[in-house]
């Protein structure tokens, strides 16, 4: 691949191409650490240790010692050098929580944190370590550029750089997408779902992203998860897009907003590597468009639909025919225009399987772990399913102001997997 000899791809490259000032493209994870390896006699958190350890580490991940550099106008492709003057202290740093130290605060700073845009003059990453946690626990929140891996491969640079096994523990499985299949169909169909979406009726999900950011993690159980989803014939995913479904549903019927001819649209990511092999640096995903029925008041019955559509879209929708008109969009420099004007999106959504067993991270056990998406454009909600240790995280992530009544989403998410837990029960 082009960015293993130190370019960027046109994929990578993108990230920084649709970046606007208050709107860094960027991924994070968060998560919640055992205290005790970390923290010294008084309850203090050993920070120069940390960075000293976390210095150490950093030989096996050497991108996050690098930067982009852009050579000019007929200087060729961008491509990645090493940092000059590199100091740990920019990269590791400790953030104050603010009372009462429980998981909302923490993704309250976190909400923050992932909206500081990136120096480019640097490497492209930041890790906040934030005691204060009730219990004597430490969250911990990573924040990566787009531009230097995507979702899949911001977790394993994450795990290479701070993780090891716990004692006893089997190895994690590489974290995956769900997969996609192909299709000589596939172009026509995925122009055929553009024409339509773009005349779709427009909805307030579409709006321009702003500077400020609102963060809710929903846990669920796993097992649960996958037997909901083996009932009705479809993947977790399915499951993730239906009570995103119904959230958006209850959202908007309580925006007064007629919901029997709305169409809302998700763009679902997918991987494009190879299963079974190390994720490297960079960006390797793909996606296609799917319909949310959420005009459907039954969540088995929009679940059950889902489930076929999905199907549908994988095994008729390219992949990268997306990545190719936004890379040609790019080059026209109509990328980030478009981004923020554009109606055939209206929920970004991506599921990743992490760990199936309980990691370390600098030495402690993680407690608990959720991934972050970024939003772009006039998209501004991202849904992002993240497992760890038996358990299924999804991470809702909105645009403050355009979405104040985010507790009545998380409401409609959670009424809907009640039924459907209970149907299953």
């Amino acid at each position: 691949m082009a960015s293993r000899q130190g370019l960027l791809s046109a994929e990578d490259a993108l990230n920084l191409t649709v970046e606007a000032p208050g709107t860094p493209i960027n991924v994070a994870a968060v998560a919640i650490l055992d205290g005790e390896a970390l923290l010294d006699g008084a309850g203090r958190l050993r920070a120069a240790e940390i960075r000293a350890d976390v210095a150490a580490r950093l030989p096996a991940v050497p991108r996050l010692r690098q930067m982009p550099r852009f050579p000019g106008l007929f200087g060729g492709r961008p491509r990645w050098i090493a940092a000059p003057g590199f100091r740990i202290e920019e990269h590791v740093r400790v953030a104050e929580l603010a009372e009462p130290g429980d998981e909302d605060a923490l993704l309250r700073l976190t909400a923050r944190l992932i909206t500081r845009p990136l120096d480019r003059s640097r490497p492209l990453w930041r890790m906040w370590l934030v005691p204060g946690l009730s219990g004597g626990r430490v969250g911990l929140v990573f924040v990566l550029h787009h531009v230097v891996a995507d979702g899949i491969a911001a977790i394993q640079l994450i795990t290479s750089l701070l993780g090891t096994p716990l004692p006893g523990a089997a190895p994690p499985s590489p974290p995956r997408s769900p997969a996609l299949g192909h299709s000589r169909r596939g172009a026509p169909a995925g122009l055929r779902m553009l024409v339509r979406s773009w005349r779709a009726p427009r909805t307030s999900l579409n709006t321009p992203v702003g500077p400020h950011r609102r963060l809710a993690v929903l846990h669920f159980d796993l097992a649960a998860m996958k037997e909901t989803a083996h009932r009705y014939g479809g993947t977790v995913n399915d499951v993730v897009l239906a009570l995103a479904a119904g959230g958006v549903r209850a959202l908007l019927h309580s925006r007064g907003v007629p919901l029997e001819a709305l169409c809302v649209t998700a763009s679902v990511a997918v991987s494009l590597r190879t299963r079974g092999t190390p994720a490297q640096a960079g960006n390797r995903t793909g996606g296609f468009l799917v319909r949310l029925p959420v005009a459907e008041p039954d969540p088995a019955a929009r679940l059950h639909h889902l489930a076929v559509m999905t199907a549908d879209a994988k095994r008729e929708q390219s992949a990268t025919a997306g990545n190719a008109i936004l890379v040609a969009l790019a080059r026209l420099r109509v990328a980030r225009w478009l981004s923020r004007h554009q109606h055939l999106t209206q929920v970004m959504e991506s599921n990743m399987a992490g760990p199936p067993v309980p990691v370390t991270m600098l030495g402690a056990p993680v407690l608990d772990v959720a991934a972050v998406g970024n939003l772009a454009g006039n998209v501004a909600l991202s849904v992002v399913a993240f497992s760890y240790a038996g358990r299924l995280n999804v991470t809702v992530h909105v645009d403050a102001g355009a979405f104040p009544d985010l507790p009545v989403l998380l409401v409609g998410i959670r009424h809907d997997w009640e039924i459907l837990a209970a149907a299953g029960a």
